[in-house]
């Protein structure tokens, strides 16, 4: 992940700022992808000194989980267990295995971490070569950094590195991964770069009352006919055409 915010795109034509670029941002992307491993591995060895506790998380939602002690808390409670000996048998070897790795991953990061600064400040001092990130879980939609601050990204949400576009304009970027643009990161993009993938056509009946006289019923299931192009399908809850492709002429 990158440190530095970017305050704008800026595509260069210079041909060894563009090899700069990529390079760059090529290995960063690499760095990146190592951190994110040792990201799991620290956070799969906080989970087990969470489980060896015996502390039980809380769910607040689907995704969300909140355990009665902090990350550090726990891990410091189970190095204090391990160094005291106040463990079951069975869970002091598990124990040391996990918080070996949580050291090491932790020390890897750390070392990861500068890398990417270090490359991150070339990118700075060379006046901020557009970059373009692809948000596969956020409808494919392309974006100019890794940050949250202006999208309302989650912290969680990952992002495909492209840096094989790295010092290229817009344009190069729709024409690679479509036009996805997020309209946040670049504003002054035209329309047809930012609306993604075509809605289909739909019937102008969708969403309307079926027509009278022309209700079903099978099961738990109703069905009318569309009032405008006449096709019987299945009304939604609320007694509606569903969504459906206009009648072919």
């Amino acid at each position: 992940m990158t440190t530095t915010t970017p305050t704008a795109t800026n595509p260069t034509t210079d041909p060894a700022l563009r090899a700069l670029a990529v390079a760059t941002d090529t290995r960063i992307a690499e760095l990146s992808a190592e951190a994110a491993t040792r990201r799991a591995t620290i956070a799969k060895a906080v989970d087990t000194a969470h489980h060896l506790l015996g502390e039980r998380p809380r769910y607040i939602s689907r995704t969300e989980r909140v355990w009665p002690t902090t990350a550090d808390e726990a891990v410091e409670l189970l190095r204090a267990k391990v160094a005291d000996g106040d463990l079951q048998p069975w869970n002091l070897e598990p124990a040391r295995t996990a918080l070996a790795a949580l050291t090491d991953a932790a020390l890897q990061l750390a070392a990861l971490t500068t890398a990417i600064e270090e490359l991150d400040a070339v990118w700075a001092d060379n006046g901020c070569w557009s970059r373009y990130f692809l948000v596969e879980a956020n409808n494919g939609h392309i974006h100019y950094d890794v940050s949250g601050w202006r999208c309302s990204r989650r912290v969680t949400t990952e992002h495909s590195w492209h840096p094989s576009l790295s010092g290229l304009t817009e344009a190069d970027a729709v024409a690679e991964l479509g036009p996805r643009l997020c309209t946040v990161c670049f504003p002054s993009a035209p329309l047809e770069w930012t609306v993604g993938k075509a809605k289909p056509a739909r019937c102008p009946g969708s969403g309307k009352a079926g027509k009278t006289g022309t209700e079903s019923r099978t099961g738990m299931r109703h069905y009318a006919d569309c009032p405008e192009c006449g096709v019987h399908g299945q009304l939604t809850p609320s007694y509606r055409v569903r969504a459906h492709k206009p009648a072919a002429e």
